[in-house]
C-alpha cells in the first residue's frame, strides 16, 4: 500500500449492506491499494468478510483533494481557537476572616478604659479592617472560566502546515464521512456548527501534539 504518501481520509465505508463496518487501523472498510499508475481506494468487503460487495475502486489522489477542498470551503476561513483558563474572583473567604477579626476587637474594646493608648490603638485597627473590608465587598465576583481565543491562524493555514496524518485525524475528529456505491459516491460533512465545533477540538488537540 501506498498510505504514506497519500491523506488517510475521513470514516469511508462503501455503502453496500454488507459494508457497514467503519474505518479502522488494522481493518478499514476501505483500504488504500497501488494500482497500475496510482493508488486506489477499494472495498475491503472481501478480505473481511469473504464476499465483495460489487463496489468498483475510487481514485485516491481525486477523492482525496476532493474531500479536502470541500471540508477547507466550509471552515478554511475560521480562527482556529484555543481554550484560555481565567481564574475565578472571590474573596468570601478574606471578607469572613476580617468580620471575625472585627468582632475579636469590639469584645477587647468594651473591656478597655475610655481614652487610654489601648483603645486608640484598637480603633485604628478597626478602621484598617474596614477599609477592606469595603473594598473586597465592592468588587465584583467572578467563578472559574475557560475562553475562546483566536490562535491567530485560520483552519487553512493550518492545514498547510499540517503532514498527511494529521490532516486525516482532522478530518476523521471532525466527522467527515465518505460513502460510495457502484452508482455514487457521497462525502458527508455535516452541519457547519458541529463541523466547526468537533474541528476546533481536533485542532486543538493537534496542534499541542504537534508542540509536545
Amino acid at each position: 500500500m501506498a498510505v504514506a504518501r497519500h491523506l488517510p481520509l475521513g470514516r469511508l465505508r462503501a455503502g453496500d449492506r454488507h459494508c457497514q463496518l467503519l474505518r479502522r487501523s488494522r481493518h478499514p472498510p476501505m483500504y488504500q491499494a497501488p494500482g497500475r499508475s496510482r493508488p486506489y481506494y477499494r472495498c475491503a468487503s472481501r478480505s473481511i468478510g469473504g464476499r465483495s460487495c460489487g463496489n468498483g475502486s475510487i481514485q485516491a489522489d481525486v477523492l482525496e483533494q476532493l474531500t479536502a477542498e470541500l471540508f477547507l470551503a466550509r471552515v478554511g476561513h475560521l480562527d482556529v481557537m484555543r481554550k484560555v483558563y481565567i481564574a475565578g474572583e472571590d474573596h468570601t473567604d478574606e471578607i469572613n476572616r476580617i468580620e471575625e477579626a472585627l468582632a475579636r476587637l469590639v469584645q477587647r474594646l468594651e473591656k478597655l478604659p475610655d481614652g487610654g493608648p489601648a483603645e486608640a490603638a484598637i480603633l485604628t485597627r478597626m478602621r484598617e479592617h474596614e477599609t477592606r473590608l469595603h473594598e473586597l465587598q465592592a468588587k465584583p465576583r467572578h467563578v472559574d472560566q475557560w475562553h475562546q481565543v483566536p490562535t491567530g491562524e485560520t483552519f487553512q493555514q493550518l492545514w498547510d502546515r499540517l503532514d498527511q496524518p494529521a490532516r486525516g485525524r482532522l478530518l476523521r475528529d471532525s466527522g467527515v464521512r465518505i460513502e460510495w456505491t457502484s452508482e455514487r459516491t457521497e462525502i458527508r460533512l455535516g452541519q457547519l456548527e458541529e463541523l466547526a465545533t468537533q474541528a476546533q477540538a481536533s485542532a486543538a488537540q493537534i496542534i499541542a501534539a504537534v508542540a509536545a
